[in-house]
């Protein structure tokens, strides 16, 4: 039985996550946008709580997109999956029953995934939020700092200030993650960027699941051609979906090795 690591499946996970992404993409730069406004002019509480509102209703509206993406396509992409192992299995002369019929545990599986995947995009709506704050305290904080030593904020200073804020906001971007290494994810990269690991993820339980619903537990590992050392190592290898077949490493050593980076 072939693991769903392949050129087609990669592709089917890439063309959606571009949809999701580009929600992001446009909303990322329509934020942008709103911050470079934001800091052409003196510091204003009454403009500082308006671009905090605005990132607010963006948000609420990134997190209603995510969530109609994330319900119709988390499912439809593990079914799609499991569908083909039916389809494989099926060749073996093994009745699978209708190939559309699933037991309960999988729409528990899917909905599960579901679930976390909002989690994930949830601490993503928290980043931007704070992102966004940190940018209008460093506004403030110089705005203040000018009108001090000026006395007021006016000619060459008030036009200073704005170029030192439009290049804070294009060295930092609205950062949504600082991972465990330190970088910085921006919105945009990393929401297409999770999207594609949770769909892949949703894909791999689809088979995973499947095959141990049937009783297979060894897979081959598909061979594309991959560039990625880690990946190409474990091109055409056979393991065991769970480790408990003896004489072939698991699912779980490969991943540890780098498989499914």
């Amino acid at each position: 039985m072939g693991l769903l690591t392949g050129n087609g499946f990669s592709a089917l996970v890439n063309g959606k996550s571009r949809v999701l992404g580009g929600i992001y993409t446009r909303a990322y730069n329509d934020l942008i946008r709103d911050m470079n406004d934001f800091g052409k002019t003196p510091f204003a509480r009454d403009r500082a709580q308006l671009l905090l509102r605005q990132v607010d209703a963006a948000t609420k509206m990134l997190d209603a997109e995510t969530r109609s993406f994330i319900n119709k396509q988390v499912p439809e992409t593990y079914f799609t999956t499991a569908k083909d192992v039916k389809t494989d299995i099926r060749k073996l002369k093994i009745d699978v029953g209708q190939l559309e019929g699933f037991a309960t545990i999988h729409y528990q599986a899917t909905d599960a995934m579901a679930s976390d995947a909002m989690l994930k995009f949830g601490h993503t709506m928290t980043g931007v939020k704070r992102s966004a704050e940190e940018f209008v305290k460093f506004a403030q904080q110089k705005s203040v700092r000018e009108i001090i030593g000026a006395g007021q904020l006016q000619g060459r200073a008030a036009v200073e200030l704005a170029k030192e804020v439009s290049a804070k906001i294009a060295e930092d971007g609205i950062t949504a993650l600082i991972d465990k290494g330190g970088k910085k994810w921006q919105l945009d990269t990393y929401a297409e960027m999770l999207t594609r690991q949770v769909l892949a993820n949703s894909g791999r339980e689809g088979v995973f699941n499947t095959a141990q619903e049937y009783g297979f537990d060894l897979a081959i590992i598909t061979t594309h051609g991959t560039t990625h050392e880690e990946c190409r190592v474990w091109e055409g290898k056979i393991i065991s979906l769970t480790g408990k077949t003896p004489g072939y490493p698991s699912l779980q050593d490969a991943i540890d090795a780098g498989l499914l980076h």
